[in-house]
This record gives C-alpha cells, sequence and structure tokens, in this order.
C-alpha cells in the first residue's frame, strides 16, 4: 500500500468531506492483517501496520509502516517497509476535488524510491469514485490506478465496497485488480472499528501469485 492501503490516497481531507479543515487534525490507524499487497503483489503474509496521518487546511502528510509477522527468511524474505508522504488538495466543484504530493519509500533492505502523483476525486451521493497517476522519480515507472467506493448504509450490517483498477508501465508491465468489503463499527465519536475481506488478482506473470483472498482488522482514531 501504500497507504493501501490503505494508503488512504485522500487522507485527512476525505472524500467525505470535500469542504476544506478548518483546523489542524490528527489521525492514527493500527491494522492485522493475514496478507499485504501493493499493487497487486504480495508483501507480507501475516502482518501488522500502522499510519498517522496529520492534516492542516487543504494540506496533509503522514507516514505508514508495514511489518510482517513471519516470512522473513527464505522462500519468501517479507522486509519492513516505511513511507513517508505529503500533499495538498483542492476542492475544483462541490463534488471534485484535485490532489497532488509526493511518497518516500524507505525499505531497509531494499532500494528507497520517491514517487510524485495528482488524483482527481469525487463524491456522488454513496459512490466515491477517484482515478489517481503515479510516477517513480528513479525509476521513471507510471502507475495509473481506477478507484471506486460504494457505501451501504444498512441498519444492522452497514458496508464499504471498493474496486480498483491498477495499470503498470515500468520495467514489468502488468495490471492488477482488487476488491475491498469492509464492515465498520463506530466506537464512540472518535474511534472506528474495521472488519475486511480482500480479493486481489494481477498478470504480472511466471513466479508471481496472481490472485489471494485474505481479512484484516483495524481501528482507527480520529483527534
Amino acid at each position: 500500500m501504500k497507504l493501501n492501503s490503505h494508503f488512504a490516497k485522500l487522507c485527512l481531507f476525505s472524500v467525505s468531506s470535500i469542504a476544506p479543515l478548518v483546523h489542524a487534525g490528527i489521525s492514527f490507524e493500527a491494522k492485522a492483517a493475514s496478507e499485504a499487497f501493493y499493487r497487486g503483489i504480495q508483501e507480507a503474509d501475516v502482518n501488522w501496520q500502522s499510519s498517522l496521518e496529520l492534516g492542516f487546511g487543504d494540506f496533509y502528510l503522514g507516514a505508514w509502516g508495514l511489518s510482517p509477522e513471519e516470512g522473513r527468511s527464505a522462500p519468501d524474505l517479507f522486509n519492513e517497509r516505511y513511507e513517508i508522504y505529503t500533499g495538498y488538495g483542492w476542492a475544483l466543484a462541490d463534488l471534485v476535488g484535485l490532489d497532488v504530493g509526493a511518497i518516500r519509500g524507505l525499505d531497509p533492505h531494499d532500494d528507497e524510491f520517491t514517487e510524485a502523483y495528482v488524483g482527481l476525486y469525487a463524491e456522488f451521493g454513496t459512490i466515491a469514485p477517484s482515478i489517481y497517476i503515479y510516477n517513480d522519480i528513479d525509476t521513471d515507472q507510471w502507475t495509473a490506478e481506477a478507484e471506486a467506493t460504494l457505501s451501504v448504509p444498512l441498519n444492522l450490517f452497514p458496508i464499504d465496497t471498493t474496486a480498483r483498477l491498477g495499470l503498470i508501465d515500468g520495467d514489468v508491465d502488468y495490471s492488477y485488480f482488487e476488491v475491498d468489503l469492509v464492515y465498520p463499527i463506530r466506537l464512540g465519536d472518535l474511534a472506528k472499528l474495521s472488519l475486511g475481506l480482500h480479493y486481489t488478482d494481477n498478470d504480472f506473470g511466471i513466479g508471481v501469485p496472481d490472485n489471494s483472498l485474505y481479512g484484516s482488522a483495524s481501528v482507527r482514531l480520529n483527534f
């Protein structure tokens, strides 16, 4: 994920609130997952993730980390991953916004990277679509990712469904498709528990698993 998850691409100025933030905000999330994927490629088996995000008006910055619980030795060789990111968002219309920013990837066992991105996001009732373009400044790899989230506010069983399609243009060209089903449980005014079921698929080729189904649980605090 970067920010898969979630990296939460929109961070503190989410599509659920296009209006600019008046005051600074802080958000912290801790997640446990049975697997982790970044753009369709497996990053870990059982793992822990955490993120911290700060927003100041339309400006935001944050940090995200992934720690594998297993699979650190051969043949998997999963490693920790860390990312810091910053960006700025503009409201282009009542329901549409523009997001630009940069990501710095820090991997203790691999090459670091710097990525710039620009995206459009919107909210139309219960549907929140977005499209983002990423460019790795070091390798000139390009990624295009389109996403749409449908929030169904059922009284007893609300569910957020996200579908995501990505195209990679780099040393290896491939595409990936992901679906997230998330059941949110509000824990008061400032906290939320999310239980997720996720599916991912890719056409990377021989040597890379092409699909997986896995689960996650996370707690998010907003201040």
